[in-house]
């Protein structure tokens, strides 16, 4: 809630920015304040079309210093009202005002993004251009106002010995949902989530091409390694699995669900990869299929060479989980 002078003062804020006549500078602040907003408040924004570019591209910066030294009143008058407070009211005073300010910029992206004019789309770039000035949330936003998509270019679901860094970087593309235009200069954040490890560097801008890339290194332990990045208010997710040294078997087709009595469809094939996944063809030798449960009715050995080695005829004697 504002008070009539509260409004007045960002009213007068905006006079010097835009050719807004008072009505329409009163239209423009009742969708930037309101705190329930009513049916057509957006729309009479909206209707302004470029001529309203300017006070919104303003208020993506925040509202004016006399707006949010008359909201910080407000906020101490309300805490001054609970009863036994379990916090200062300089943090309640904080919390009050960083979220009228995350709002106040977050509806000023919500309604040039419904304008939608090359004015309107090339300020709200701009601001994603520049979103480590704004609280995550008004990141998330900008990102889909301004219609950027994030997706994952190379270098998911990798494997690598431990404590080593993956063969493909992780590489990321940000890019126009509607054109398919690519965007540059969007700032990249990469954050190991979790198997430890490390990434390199943290941060980093996309390219004309709108990718943007980074080294990483796996942890020391056999587990899943999680890698997030986070774009355009958008986070993604790289998955790698870490192996010890040598060889191992894999499923490349995994066992199935099938009927009693009968060989499993399709046949379950396994493989011999190194460290880091990479099918060894050179490898000869049998691998034996041994199963949990019921005995099954034909015991299969398999050549473990390349390509990937059919389990054939493996089927269950009896109904259940094996």
């Amino acid at each position: 809630m504002i008070t009539r002078f509260g409004l007045l003062t960002l009213i007068l804020a905006l006079t010097a920015c835009d050719s807004l006549t008072p009505r329409e500078q009163r239209t423009v602040q009742r969708w930037l304040l309101c705190d329930e907003c009513t049916e057509g408040e957006l729309d009479s924004v909206v209707a302004l079309g470029d001529r309203g570019v300017k006070a919104l591209e303003a208020a993506l910066k925040g509202p004016p210093k006399k707006g949010r030294e008359n909201m910080e009143l407000q906020a101490k008058a309300m805490f001054a009202r609970i009863p036994g407070p379990t916090i200062s009211m300089q943090k309640y005073v904080d919390h009050y005002l960083d979220n009228y300010e995350a709002t106040y910029q977050s509806r000023a992206a919500i309604a040039l993004a419904r304008i939608n004019s090359p004015r309107s789309r090339a300020v709200l770039l701009d601001a994603l251009r520049r979103d480590s000035l704004y609280r995550h949330d008004v990141r998330r936003v900008l990102g889909r106002s301004r219609g950027a998509v994030v997706s994952i270019v190379a270098g998911d679901s990798q494997h690598a010995p431990f404590d080593s860094t993956v063969r493909i970087d992780p590489v990321v593309m940000v890019r126009d949902s509607t054109t398919g235009q690519e965007l540059s200069d969007i700032r990249v954040l990469f954050r190991v989530d979790s198997g430890g490890g490390a990434v390199v560097p943290s941060s980093r801008l996309t390219g004309e091409n709108g990718r943007a890339a980074a080294r990483w290194r796996l942890g020391d332990s056999a587990s899943t390694n999680v890698l997030s990045v986070i774009a355009a208010g958008q986070m993604l997710r790289f998955r790698a699995f870490g192996h010890p040294p040598g060889n191992r078997v894999v499923f490349v087709v995994q066992p199935s669900n099938g009927t009693a009595g009968q060989p499993v469809p399709p046949p379950p094939r396994i493989a011999v990869q190194d460290a880091w996944g990479t099918t060894q063809s050179t490898i000869n030798g049998t691998a034996w299929c041994v199963c949990r449960g019921p005995v099954l009715r034909r015991r299969t050995i398999s050549s473990a060479g390349a390509p990937p080695s059919p389990i054939s005829a493996l089927c269950s004697r009896d109904p259940g989980s094996h």
